[in-house]
């Protein structure tokens, strides 16, 4: 699909500008059915009409833009989908916000393995330093959230609880909407559009079924992960990481406990209560794998 600019000066036709027209993700899947059910291209052709990125997006709540937001800033699109929450600067406050049924978005300078907990109660995450495989984008994708990374215009100070953007400053408990699929960061709530699965999509993940060469297999490091997987077509689970299976907040504190153990005795003990847990974690793989290859 064109976009093309014209004029016609005494009865001749100038192009004066062409380019890729714009369209939203849902928009290329029902173009490219459409045209194969009118028979104007073969199904082949209208996979490969279409980026793997615009499936990821549909599959992830969107941005609906109206033209009135405050956008705030522009970074990385580390990992695709759209959140609303009130800001929060540090993983330990994430946590006991997230109790009282606020829903948070983690900004952070950057984020470590030391903030995991509080990822994991935040509805996406804002870094102001970080590349697509930093620590921020990596747990993101991993978890289905979205973030923004490496947004150099911001400055975060989690010392003082303050992010500035744009000569606009902001402070914990203001509301800022992400855009992970973009990058873009706006004041205030933004309304979204729920993820939702569409005929055309499944079609064209039928067709892709019908042509592919390679197997797919996810990444997981939860139960919850691989019964996700699993529900989206993965034929197996390529990486189970155990070490991730620890962070959980019941089996954190076990951990530690284990680590900083003095004797043999009393890192056994400890050791004995993740066995069981860990056990758990991997018949439950199994259970929802429903037969398919498990890698641990």
């Amino acid at each position: 699909m064109l976009d093309i600019e014209f004029t016609i000066e005494q009865g001749k036709l100038y192009m004066l500008q062409v380019r890729v027209g714009k369209r939203s993700a849902r928009a290329a899947l029902k173009i490219a059915v459409d045209l194969v059910k009118e028979k104007k291209i073969d199904e082949k052709t209208a996979i490969m009409r279409i980026k793997p990125e615009a499936l990821e997006s549909i599959l992830h709540p969107q941005i609906k833009v109206s033209g009135n937001e405050v956008e705030l800033a522009r970074g990385l699109a580390a990992s695709p989908g759209a959140a609303i929450g009130t800001i929060v600067f540090s993983s330990a406050r994430a946590v006991e916000l997230a109790k009282q049924g606020k829903k948070l978005i983690l900004v952070r300078p950057e984020t470590t393995a030391d903030d995991v907990r509080g990822m994991s109660m935040s509805q996406g995450f804002l870094t102001q330093k970080g590349g697509m495989t930093s620590h921020a984008a990596v747990v993101a994708r991993a978890m289905g959230k979205p973030a923004v990374v490496g947004v150099e215009e911001i400055t975060v100070d989690s010392k003082t609880g303050v992010l500035k953007a744009r000569n606009i400053t902001l402070k914990e408990g203001d509301t800022i909407s992400i855009d992970g699929t973009s990058g873009t960061v706006y004041k205030g709530s933004i309304q979204l559009e729920n993820a939702k699965a569409s005929e055309d999509l499944d079609t064209i993940l039928t067709w892709c079924n019908r042509y592919r060469k390679l197997g797919v297999r996810a990444n997981a490091n939860t139960p919850e992960e691989a019964k996700l997987a699993r529900e989206n077509g993965a034929e197996g689970i390529g990486l189970a990481r155990t070490e991730r299976m620890f962070l959980g907040n019941d089996r954190i504190p076990i951990v530690r406990s284990m680590i900083l153990s003095t004797t043999t005795e009393e890192r056994q003990k400890y050791l004995n209560k993740l066995l069981p847990m860990q056990l758990a974690d991997f018949v439950e793989f199994f259970r929802v794998m429903e037969g398919y290859p498990v890698t641990i």
